[in-house]
């Protein structure tokens, strides 16, 4: 996400800037938010043969949510909000086999990679809803005409 929102700076298109910094912030905040929760749960991983019910919070474990899973909706997402069609609904697929492979090769359970998922496309559409809905800085004279006044908006 980072050479591709750097790379954007290339390209006179505002809206492939905005998706490419949606992008890069919300792989940031994603991996901050499942970095955290992997320390707080601690859940066994599938190949360490504890069972799916492990939870040992502050051990170590770091099976809960998925990482990978993660990641890549959260680079994904953002493209697919502010270009939904076909290109982008196949990108996402990639994002769906990286959930399925690490099943597969028994590195999470299925509950891990949905969290992950989830995680990271409420934080790509709420990431992308604040980006196009934010307020234009207003501009106006006083009618006295002894000023001009600039209101902003932050959609904090």
């Amino acid at each position: 996400p980072v050479t591709v929102f750097a790379a954007s700076f290339a390209i006179d298109d505002v809206k492939f800037q905005d998706a490419a910094f949606t992008s890069l912030q919300s792989y940031v905040y994603s991996n901050a938010i499942v970095l955290a929760t992997k320390m707080i749960v601690g859940r066994s991983r599938p190949d360490a043969g504890m069972g799916p019910h492990d939870f040992n919070p502050f051990s170590g474990a770091a099976s809960f949510p998925s990482g990978h899973t993660s990641s890549a909706f959260a680079i994904v997402m953002p493209w697919v909000f502010y270009y939904p069609g076909p290109v982008t609904y196949a990108l996402a697929t990639v994002a769906f086999g990286t959930a399925i492979a690490r099943i597969q090769r028994q590195r999470h359970w299925f509950t891990d990679v949905v969290a992950g998922a989830a995680i990271s496309t409420t934080m790509s559409y709420n990431l992308y809803s604040r980006h196009s809905d934010k307020q234009q800085p207003e501009a106006s004279i006083d009618p006295v005409g002894k000023g001009m006044t600039m209101q902003f908006s932050f959609g904090i």
